[in-house]
């Protein structure tokens, strides 16, 4: 689901939420997440010219708040990369609570992305087990290969690592 103009006030205001909802982005990313890559950059433009939004020193990171950008979320920064690769298919989507980073719905189903940071798979492992519904769909975002062998989770459809802006996937087993 990208987002196509739907007049400035509102296409104002869905820059803003987007950057507010993440609360700290890539500027490529918000890009991506508009139909029209040369609008979304107008108005991220404007956005800062109001000073309703921040933009990092080195120009790749936009927030809402200046305490948000001097914070980097890797997790939420790879979840969002996996999001883009889906987002024609999305119906909707929105930031979710530990352990998932985001949560989408597509063709009414639901699918969570999952940010596994190495070391970490035996806690997400039992939180899984504990919270297994199997309605839910999950995307598991990982630091490296190796991790695969660690995580068993039984709604997981694919593994991903995350490497700058590329994503590579892999399927489960």
């Amino acid at each position: 689901m990208r987002y196509s103009s739907q007049g400035e006030k509102n296409d104002l205001y869905r820059a803003y939420e987007l950057i507010s909802m993440f609360e700290r982005i890539q500027k490529n990313q918000l890009v991506k997440l508009f139909e029209n890559e040369k609008f979304a950059y107008k108005l991220i433009k404007k956005l800062i010219s109001k000073k309703k939004i921040f933009e990092s020193e080195d120009k790749r990171f936009l927030s809402t708040s200046q305490e948000y950008l001097e914070k980097p979320n890797e997790s939420m920064r790879k979840s969002i990369w996996v999001l883009i690769d889906f987002i024609d298919k999305i119906d909707f989507y929105s930031v979710s609570n530990f352990p998932c980073q985001i949560v989408f719905i597509s063709k009414n189903e639901l699918y969570e992305i999952i940010y596994i940071k190495s070391g970490e798979e035996m806690i997400i492992n039992q939180y899984c087990k504990i919270n297994r519904n199997e309605d839910i769909k999950r995307i598991i975002v990982i630091d490296n290969l190796e991790q695969i062998r660690r995580i068993n989770i039984e709604t997981a459809i694919s593994f991903c690592l995350v490497k700058g802006n590329k994503t590579d996937y892999y399927k489960t087993s």
